[in-house]
């Protein structure tokens, strides 16, 4: 009983999964299967228990010696991507995993990822989930670029399939134990963490999921809901509707997510955008305490289908350029569910300055995965999407003032609704609506293309020293002043903090 007791309390396993694995017949099949769509050649379906891993190796052994399982993959998808020779041949060869399982044995999934890891991509199927020890699994697929590259990541999830994360539980059954014991067993859950820690960074663990996969605790899931979080993860995400149109709100997109991916997995820092954790709640904006960074155009071509951008501003003081380009007429040659329709590149090099493009790249990054699904696979879908870009929507109480000829003659507390966009161009258009108890407004704008400020519908900018009042010694004390160019008056919007 000692025996039982102590090996008990030793195993390592996700809550979720070990719920299923005490259901008869739940066990996980490992089989061979053939999904041409998504390049699939092996079939995980359901709870991963002890010995799948060697059930697993055996598998791909036996297979390994029958021709047809090399043979049998269409490969039509592997054409036109943008990578060398030695690469292109690399994932020619590459066999992929589908998986659907609720998770199971975490000590086993760990054996399994150093299987799976750089030589099977994996993939979750529209409707099916991976989630718990599964995740583990999924985050494996990956394989070998035979360049200089190295491991390039290779996981695909549906739009409508679900890959949920959360710790590891320590299982511990009823009765008392002496403290070697739930020493022992603590030192074996943290050495387990910590050979999956040491895997991350070959894994393309982003290092904000897995501080996430840790904060989850093991009767919940954290599940990968929107574009943002998918992209700033490598999480590619499949069977999903285009863009109707592609402007250079699009491409910003597309280098935002580069930049935010060089930010889990590069070595350089500062990419122009928030650095709020965006796992902290997928249901925020993209922005959540921050106003965009939008970069500006530098060029713009369209030839033959392709649609290319160059956009200046980004990473370490904006002083970093990103290429985009996208091939529309790739869309005719669906189905083609895992080839990349574009790239987008950040000058300077390095390991993820480059990164293959998907269509749900070019969405909003608070956008549901769910809601951007196509209603069926192998078919082309198109979307219209917005022509501009909400960049702040956002509500503050502050103090308003009217100053008129040096004179204070107005000073009451009020509240901005401030709203600004930016157009197909980048270019900013943004509006401050001020309401003054009484219900008046004051309204300052700002129209794009070196329009101008307008306050009230007159010209506006910004107010000379000489006319401010002898108790300021700069405008700035009162916050954001703007002169009316018509009437003389200055007005002043102090932020109460």
């Amino acid at each position: 009983m000692r025996f039982f007791v102590r090996n008990a309390i030793l195993c390592l396993a996700f809550l979720s999964g070990l719920l299923a694995f005490v259901l008869p017949g739940s066990a996980a099949e490992i089989v061979k299967y053939r999904n041409d769509h998504y390049g699939c050649t092996l079939k995980i379906d359901g709870v991963i228990q002890k010995g799948d891993a060697d059930k697993f190796a055996a598998l791909i052994t036996d297979l390994s010696r029958t021709d047809d399982f090399y043979l049998s993959l269409d490969r039509s998808g592997s054409r036109n991507l943008p990578w060398t020779d030695k690469t292109a041949k690399a994932r020619e060869r590459h066999h992929r995993i589908c998986l659907n399982s609720k998770g199971g044995s975490y000590v086993e999934a760990l054996k399994m990822v150093d299987i799976i890891t750089d030589q099977f991509g994996t993939v979750i199927e529209r409707g099916n989930r991976c989630e718990s020890a599964c995740a583990i699994l999924f985050m494996a697929g990956s394989f070998a670029s035979e360049s200089d590259v190295g491991t390039i990541p290779d996981r695909y999830l549906h739009a409508l399939g679900k890959l949920g994360f959360h710790a590891p539980d320590l299982l511990v059954p009823e009765g008392d134990y002496a403290r070697d014991t739930v020493s022992k067993a603590y030192r074996l859950a943290i050495s387990s963490i910590s050979s999956l820690h040491a895997k991350s960074s070959q894994l393309r663990f982003g290092r904000d999921l897995f501080q996430a996969f840790l904060k989850t605790s093991p009767e919940d899931m954290f599940y990968i809901q929107t574009t943002g979080q998918a992209a700033i993860w490598k999480i590619d995400i499949v069977g999903t509707v285009y863009p109707a149109n592609l402007s250079a709100i699009e491409a910003s997109r597309a280098c935002q997510n580069l930049s935010m991916y060089m930010d889990q997995f590069g070595d350089v820092i500062g990419s122009g955008v928030t650095k709020e954790p965006y796992y902290l709640n997928p249901n925020l904006a993209s922005w959540p305490k921050k106003r965009p960074y939008f970069p500006t155009v530098k060029s713009e071509k369209q030839q033959n289908g392709d649609v290319s951008y160059e956009l200046e501003g980004y990473r370490q003081e904006g002083a970093s350029t990103c290429s985009f380009n996208f091939k529309t007429k790739s869309i005719d040659l669906l189905p083609r569910a895992l080839g990349l329709n574009g790239s987008a590149s950040m000058d300077g090099g390095g390991y993820g300055s480059w990164l293959g493009l998907l269509p749900y790249h070019l969405f909003p990054f608070d956008t549901a995965l769910v809601s951007i699904a196509a209603t069926r696979d192998g078919i082309v879908e198109i979307r219209e999407m917005p022509q501009i870009a909400v960049t702040e929507n956002s509500k503050t109480k502050g103090t308003c003032r009217v100053v008129s000829r040096g004179r204070l003659t107005d000073e009451e507390p009020c509240e901005r609704h401030r709203y600004s966009f930016v157009d197909q161009t980048l270019q900013e258009e943004a509006t401050s609506s001020y309401e003054w108890p009484s219900g008046n407004k004051t309204v300052v704008s700002q129209k794009p293309n070196n329009a101008g400020i307008q306050i009230n519908g007159s010209p506006a900018g910004w107010p000379e020293d000489n006319l401010k009042p002898s108790i300021l010694k700069s405008w700035y004390e009162w916050g954001d002043c703007t002169l009316n160019k018509r009437s003389g008056n200055v007005f002043c919007f102090q932020e109460v903090l």
